[in-house]
């Protein structure tokens, strides 16, 4: 079984940048600015854009969704606060129960009350 970081660091946080690189793209920046912005490759922006790179089909909530337009609207306005933007997604994720949801779709595990990913 995967510990809930693992989850976080192999899925989660690629499926927060393909989300933040998706929103950034919608403003008309350019792949090259939304590199930059993220601390990510040209390439990497390029295919999370086109659906290539954080393949696993990671459904947000609303809640989250939501989060992630008011961090690239924040990442927009200061590039140095994109960590404290995705450790704030995360956090949410982590409490709102959104992680054991993700654990059980990866692992097919049956999280139950006082669940590790918590």
């Amino acid at each position: 079984m995967k510990q809930p970081q693992e989850i976080e660091a192999n899925f989660v946080i690629p499926s927060i940048r393909k989300a933040l690189a998706v929103e950034l793209s919608k403003s008309n920046i350019n792949q090259k600015n939304i590199s930059e912005l993220l601390g990510i490759s040209d390439a990497a922006v390029c295919q999370y854009v086109k659906s290539k790179r954080a393949t696993a089909n990671i459904k947000f909530s609303k809640e989250i969704n939501a989060k992630i337009k008011d961090s690239a609207k924040n990442i927009l306005k200061d590039k140095s606060c994109v960590v404290k933007e995705i450790n704030s997604i995360c956090s949410l994720i982590r409490k709102t129960k959104c992680l054991c949801r993700i654990h059980k779709g990866i692992e097919k595990t049956n999280c139950k009350e006082g669940c590790c990913c918590q």
